[in-house]
């Protein structure tokens, strides 16, 4: 059984290498290549309803995450989009700790960010769809299997 998640680990690995590789930016982008995140996100997850509401404050792009179970708010997250050298990184804060992830990928609409040491997700990805349209997705190895989550977001104000 070790030897099948050792084969599937090798799998993801090099499934996300090939992501890397179609997708490579060969410089890091303008501050303004994020701008499409700007504003507030809601949607539907597992019967939740999901906010992201996005600013830009001191070059840095800040985000707040939160999921509503019947009104009342059950999780929160601060983020931020950060460039540090030519490296951008999405942060999430979770119980007061900062969990970095290299944006592997990016262009106009979207990006992918990995930290392969986080415990669960090891990669996180958003897909600006249109100006009213985001998908962000969140996936890895959980417990020894592998999971993805998609949420799908409308932009409810700029």
């Amino acid at each position: 059984m070790r030897l099948f998640y050792q084969i599937l680990s090798i799998v993801f690995v090099l499934y996300c290498s090939t992501i890397i590789i179609r997708h490579s930016s060969s410089k890091p982008p303008a501050v303004q290549s994020f701008n499409w995140i700007i504003g507030k996100w809601e949607g539907n997850y597992l019967n939740n309803k999901i906010i992201e509401n996005w600013q830009f404050k001191d070059k840095t792009y800040k985000g707040k995450g939160s999921i509503y179970q019947n009104g009342f708010e059950t999780f929160t997250e601060d983020i931020s989009l950060i460039q540090e050298n030519n490296n951008w990184y999405y942060c999430p804060v979770i119980n007061g700790k900062t969990i970095p992830f290299l944006l592997i990928q990016m262009n106009e609409s979207g990006f992918i960010a990995m930290n392969q040491k986080n415990e669960y997700p090891q990669i996180i990805a958003y897909d600006s769809k249109n100006q009213k349209q985001l998908d962000a997705w969140i996936a890895g190895f959980s417990k020894n299997t592998f999971m993805k989550e998609v949420f799908h977001y409308s932009k409810t104000i700029n």
